[in-house]
């Protein structure tokens, strides 16, 4: 399994990047999403996910993690294959397409060109209770830093005044 690859960026355009890793092109599909967050400089890192089908060992690449998990996500689902997820990528910002399905927004789903109103109740089916879990995960990970942060920060008298005091 490749997780990630970097390198220098040979070629870039909406549909795929090509990156030169010790001599190696690696050309990676991307979304419209990871497209617009890759810059122009010369050195690149996406992180990857290998399809492997029986004609072909697609490399699709991803600006950050978020982005991979969802389309990992995606193509868990019946029906929707690495093409399709990409599309939805494409169309739709993670957050929005997460956001979309956690509101069970069928019409912003069939939105995107191939998702059809059965393909997009079955998305939001199968990965609204998968999406719900994990962004309550995240959640409480971010409030367990923030707490440690403040507890070595602040002295229990000195948080109660930054804290409580101002905002009450």
């Amino acid at each position: 399994m490749i997780t990630h690859v970097k390198g220098r960026l040979i070629e870039k355009n909406p549909a795929y990047v090509v990156i030169d890793l010790n001599g190696l092109g690696y050309l990676l599909r991307i979304s419209l999403h990871t497209y617009s967050q890759i810059g122009d400089s010369e050195s690149c890192m996406l992180y990857t996910h290998l399809s492997i089908k029986e004609d072909a060992h697609t490399l699709f690449g991803f600006a950050e993690r978020e982005e991979r998990e969802l389309f990992r996500h995606l193509i868990s689902v019946s029906g929707v294959g690495p093409n399709t997820a990409q599309m939805i990528l494409s169309s739709l910002s993670p957050v929005d397409a997460q956001q979309a399905i956690l509101a069970e927004n069928v019409l912003l789903l069939k939105s995107v060109k191939g998702i059809g109103g059965k393909t997009a109740q079955r998305i939001i089916i199968d990965l609204k209770d998968k999406l719900a879990k994990e962004q309550k995960r995240i959640f409480l990970r971010q409030i367990f830093i923030i707490s440690k942060y403040l507890f070595f920060t602040y002295s229990p008298t000195d948080f109660f005044d930054v804290f409580f005091k101002k905002n009450f």
